[in-house]
């Protein structure tokens, strides 16, 4: 089975080899000689419509490798019936196959549909339908997706913030698919209804540090792996604001002058999960979950002309990138929260695979904190705050500095900021459209030096 699958990679690879040559040579004939091109090249492997690469969803530890996500979009159009208005609405699917050096791999698929609405014609059509949906994302959406995942190397260390620092291994294989409606009240606040099934198992492996050779029967999960039916109910807000200033003339002179456009935007998100074993094991829990993301960009315009070789950093790395509005990046901030909190009543116990963990990077590709191993701490409730500041070096790569703090426990109360572990770090980025698709770093907080890498789930 491993030899079949080694084999399936490979043959993967070298399809993927062939494509993304192709792409190079007809979209990017100066690749090697114009930055813009360069840069755009990079950007439509990895966002273009009909096929492009991903280089992520699966779970760290598990190696890493390229992923093909093909696509098809096709809008739909209602004629205006008399004394009505034309409707528009969207169809989005995807499909996505990856795999890693370990053998690991991931297929799936997804189905987006931007339901029904009016629409201007004059404005909605023809090289406009990519702005039409950009302009509609109030607009109701339904999407089902599913998938299979097979992963061959996760790490368990143990119950709780003081479990010890040794290492066990176990695989999984999973099986889930989702119907999700989303209905936005209006452009900042929208509410997600969610209902689906998930399947895990846990496969025996042959090797010294496995979970099941270290650990009772008893262990929540190990002998048993249900099915759920989940369903859960959530809501999701976004802000976005420019922070701007005045400008006030200065007398002519030959130092940059500045006026700040700062963009701010804040995004949350809050659910509450029903995870229901089909089985009528004791495996039911509920589970609420916030996230959070803040950022703050340091944008400042260029009002006056200044010599160049007078500030070279100035003109080569912090107004390079956008010389045709005269912006000028000195970095960003960003502030991430999260929590979870886990219920089980009665007798009910939590699988102790679906336990919400902090340390590296967690089994949905989110980095947490950085400087302990990936999955390093496991509990029912988990808390996490980290900022992040990061600067473009050169374009589409830069450099952050980060801050994590977080903890789990067995109950809401055992979160208390008093005893969060915590980290801090360097590391340098990979942006793609305004994302950061790859990052490495190194972080200091658990007694030594820890060098990681992560990729964005998907993009």
């Amino acid at each position: 089975m491993i030899r079949y699958r080694s084999l399936m990679l490979l043959g993967f690879l070298l399809v993927a080899g062939r494509i993304g040559a192709q792409t190079i040579r007809i979209s990017c004939p100066s690749f090697l000689d114009d930055k813009s091109q360069r840069i755009a090249c990079i950007e439509a492997l990895f966002s273009q419509d009909k096929y492009h690469f991903t280089m992520a969803s699966l779970p760290p530890s598990n190696g890493f490798g390229p992923g093909l996500v093909l696509e098809y979009r096709r809008h739909l159009v209602s004629a205006a019936p008399p004394g009505g208005q034309a409707k528009k609405s969207l169809i989005d699917l995807s499909t996505t196959l990856a795999g890693t050096t370990n053998s690991s791999w991931l297929a799936g698929g997804d189905l987006r549909w931007v339901l029904p609405r009016g629409y201007d014609a004059a404005k909605g059509a023809g090289e406009n339908a990519y702005l039409w949906l950009e302009n509609h994302q109030e607009a109701e959406t339904l999407r089902a997706s599913f998938a299979h995942r097979t992963v061959h190397t996760l790490y368990y260390f143990g119950e709780g913030s003081g479990s010890a620092n040794q290492q066990f291994v176990f695989a999984e294989d999973d099986n889930y698919g989702f119907l999700r409606f989303r209905y936005p009240v209006n452009d900042s606040l929208a509410f997600i209804l969610e209902g689906g099934a998930d399947q895990t198992t846990l496969p025996a492996i042959n090797d010294a540090s496995a979970v099941a050779k270290h650990f009772p029967s008893n262990l929540p999960g190990l002998a048993t792996q249900p099915t759920y039916a989940k369903f859960s109910i959530g809501a999701s807000t976004s802000f976005e604001r420019e922070i701007g200033g005045v400008f006030s003339g200065l007398p002519k002179q030959d130092n940059p002058h500045f006026q700040k456009e700062m963009p701010f935007s804040a995004s949350n998100q809050v659910a509450f999960g029903w995870n229901e074993a089909m089985d009528g094991s004791a495996f039911t829990f509920e589970q609420f979950t916030f996230a959070s993301d803040e950022q703050l960009g340091l944008k400042f315009r260029s009002r006056n002309m200044f010599s160049a070789d007078k500030h070279p950093f100035i003109t080569k790395y912090v107004c390079e990138n956008d010389k045709q509005r005269q912006l000028c990046s000195f970095g960003e901030i960003d502030v991430h929260a999260l929590l979870t909190f886990s219920h089980t009543a009665d007798n009910n116990q939590m699988p102790f695979y679906l336990e919400p963990t902090l340390g590296g990077t967690d089994v949905d590709s989110r980095v947490t904190l950085r400087g302990w191993d990936n999955y390093r701490f496991r509990g029912k409730d988990r808390a996490l705050l980290q900022f992040e500041y990061g600067v473009t070096v050169w374009d589409p790569f830069g450099a952050f500095v980060f801050y994590d703090a977080g903890k789990v426990g067995t109950s809401p109360s055992d979160l208390s900021p008093m005893d969060f572990r915590q980290d801090t770090g360097l590391g340098m980025s990979a942006r793609l459209r305004g994302h950061v698709i790859a990052q490495t770093y190194v972080a200091w907080g658990a007694g030594s030096t820890r060098w990681n890498y992560n990729f964005a789930k998907t993009f």
